[in-house]
């Protein structure tokens, strides 16, 4: 009878909660706020009225394109060090490109070119901004600090751009791949899809899981990216040697590296393995050179999907007679370097395959090294690819140097993923802190601006699901920090709708959480299973595997986990048939401030 009883009790146990600790202390600070309902109206309105007089336009917006290219041309050249945040100049060149992107939305002949500007647009005002202090507040109330105007022309003149390519009509879809600024890099480089990626480049991506959501939009700065890479490349003597600053990259070494990983970062039972690889550097006799793109290899490795890889228009140069009084030198300044010509698709893709190494930190497994395949093929909504400025470090190939210093601390020690994003403690480390602690290793501090989350109930929604430090390294922050240059950004139509619905619907569950209440939950019937599991899980990362609950995740969390996943599956179908009515009516898809409303009304349904 004592050992019946001892089992009852052992059984009754495994229901009783956790006692987690799960108060959240907001960071200092304030969510940003765009308050621009009326604007977002106005945009609509003008989108219809735009589509149906798109004649009139076609002679139009070209020069308005033209218009605000010159204005960011006067910017770089004649104010770039003197150019403050909080110039008139600035509001009135984001109204320009709200009003200009609603037209060319209408009438999308001209989309690729609008694509290029904002990539122009971008560049500029990050270069610009290197000279603003992002700490700074405003001087006067209801002004704009340097960092809210930084977000509101980068995030906005973003958004403004993918809704034109989300409204681009069937057979007429943009480039896969947009081209920013091949910054030049001493490092070891490979052509990854028509793009030069050197060691020590960043790149961003975003999960298609409801957590990516979460990761993505839960700050008081909502960005579109959930997850961080660091790329190695290994010197080599193969088609890659060199850099873009015509450097050329040498020696011979070996790198190793295990991992395979999983960009969903949502998924408690998901399955994830790891498989050890050793590559030598590849050799080549020669390089080959061509001047027509590849056309072999197709987005959808990046985990894209869509159509093959068309570049964006090149730049246009302005005509120093028509804009301002250019002198040959300026002339040329302006016009940007010729790119060394990229080998033939075969060869470029083994030098790849050898020599690229991804260093990131996923919730499966810890940090770990992958190639590139294991990297292409997790799913991915988007990438961006970034890179440190030249002037940002001054020893020699200190990029390279930041990923060597990744690689060798991911070979040496297994390093558990860190859910409570603690960017003071090495000995655990999410995707952001391993790139901010290699690049810290060289004296550089990325990140200018944290990620904070002062909003009470967005940081106890992220306390529920683990985190305790509220200031941290957040993925989407890395796109506005002046220190990092943008030369790639691979964004297919369908697979950016599939982001802003997941983000729409998050969008909503925030909002819900901050004006109702609402609170993370979970099915506490299922309490003793997920313990059982991840009683298993525990033995099997003693032994060097990976279990059904990742290491460093309890069980309760796990729980919850899933019915965030399952809240946000209800609440997208719910809006996913909401977009079909609405495109029914109207004949195009509803741009995000109309998802965010769809999801809130059906939100409210429960």
């Amino acid at each position: 009878m004592g050992i019946g009883v001892g089992v009852l009790a052992a059984v009754l146990s495994l229901f009783v909660p956790d006692c987690e600790e799960t108060v959240a202390l907001p960071a200092e600070g304030a969510a940003f706020a765009w308050d621009q309902d009326a604007l977002w109206a106005q945009l609509e309105a003008r989108y219809r009225a735009s589509r149906e007089r798109c004649d009139a336009l076609e002679r139009v917006i070209p020069v308005r394109l033209y218009a605000v290219g010159h204005t960011l041309e006067s910017f770089r050249i004649l104010r770039g060090e003197t150019l403050r945040h909080d110039d008139p100049a600035l509001p009135a060149l984001e109204t320009a490109f709200f009003e200009l992107a609603a037209d060319v939305a209408a009438c999308p002949s001209h989309a690729a070119e609008l694509v290029e500007l904002q990539a122009r647009l971008r560049d500029v005002i990050k270069d610009i901004s290197v000279h603003w202090d992002l700490d700074e507040r405003p001087s006067e109330a209801g002004g704009i600090g340097p960092r809210d105007r930084l977000y509101r022309l980068l995030q906005g003149s973003r958004l403004a751009v993918e809704e034109v390519i989300l409204q681009m009509p069937e057979g007429a879809a943009l480039p896969v791949l947009a081209r920013g600024r091949d910054e030049p890099s001493d490092s070891p480089f490979v052509w990854v899809h028509g793009v030069r990626v050197h060691s020590g480049d960043i790149l961003l991506s975003r999960g298609g899981a409801p957590t990516s959501a979460l990761i993505a939009r839960g700050s008081d700065y909502p960005g579109h990216y959930s997850h961080v890479a660091l790329v190695h490349v290994a010197s080599g003597s193969g088609s890659a040697s060199g850099s873009a600053s015509g450097s050329e990259a040498s020696g011979s070494e070996s790198e190793s590296g295990a991992g395979s990983e999983s960009e969903s970062e949502s998924e408690s039972e998901s399955e994830s393995g790891s498989e050890s690889e050793s590559d030598s550097d590849s050799e080549s006799d020669s390089e080959s050179e061509s001047d027509s793109e590849s056309d072999s290899e197709s987005e959808s490795e990046l985990g894209l999907g869509g159509p093959a890889e068309v570049e964006v228009a090149e730049e246009a140069v302005l005509d120093d007679d028509e804009v301002l009084d250019l002198d040959e030198s300026d002339a040329e300044e302006l016009s940007p370097a010729a790119d060394e010509a990229e080998p033939d698709a075969e060869r470029a893709r083994a030098d790849a395959l050898a020599r690229f190494r991804t260093v990131e930190a996923h919730i499966e497994t810890g940090t770990r090294i992958a190639g590139l395949e294991p990297y292409e093929s997790d799913g991915k909504l988007r990438v961006l690819l970034l890179r440190p400025r030249g002037a940002l470090g001054s020893a020699e190939r200190f990029a390279h140097a930041a990923a060597e210093h990744a690689l060798r601390e991911a070979e040496a020690r297994h390093v558990p993923y860190d859910f409570a994003m603690d960017t003071s403690d090495p000995s655990r480390m999410f995707c952001s802190e391993v790139v901010a602690f290699a690049y810290r290793a060289q004296g550089i501090e990325l990140w200018k601006g944290l990620t904070t989350m002062s909003e009470p109930a967005t940081a106890r929604w992220l306390a529920a699901f683990g985190v305790r430090h509220f200031e941290t390294f957040g993925p989407s922050d890395l796109e506005h920090d002046p220190q990092l240059v943008v030369v790639a950004e691979w964004r297919d139509p369908e697979q950016l709708f599939e982001a802003h619905l997941d983000d729409a619907v998050v969008d909503a569950l925030l909002e819900g959480a901050a004006q109702a209440g609402d609170e993370v939950s979970y099915d506490p019937w299922k309490l003793p299973v997920a313990r059982l599991m991840k009683a298993w899980s525990w033995v099997k990362n003693r032994f060097g595997g990976v279990g059904p609950i990742p290491e460093g995740m309890s069980a309760t969390v796990a729980l919850r986990v899933r019915w965030l996943g399952e809240r946000h599956a209800e609440l997208r179908a719910r809006l996913e048939r909401k977009v079909e009515q609405y495109r029914a009516r109207t004949g195009h898809r509803p741009p995000y401030w109309e998802l965010v409303r769809m999801a809130n009304a059906s939100r409210r349904l429960r």
